[in-house]
């Protein structure tokens, strides 16, 4: 989760949900970040 949220700073990427969808398009990317499926935008932020 981690690794995802600094590459989000990285790449300049708005918001988490932006994350997301970048994830879900980008196999590499989530294997770069250690996801087998794309998490849950809520699983991102503790303020929900």
């Amino acid at each position: 989760m981690l690794t995802a949220l600094i590459i989000q700073k990285i790449l300049s990427i708005p918001t988490i949900q932006l994350l997301v969808y970048i994830l879900g398009l980008s196999k590499e990317l989530r294997e770069l970040c250690g996801f087998s499926r794309v998490p849950n935008a809520s699983q991102f932020c503790c303020n929900s």
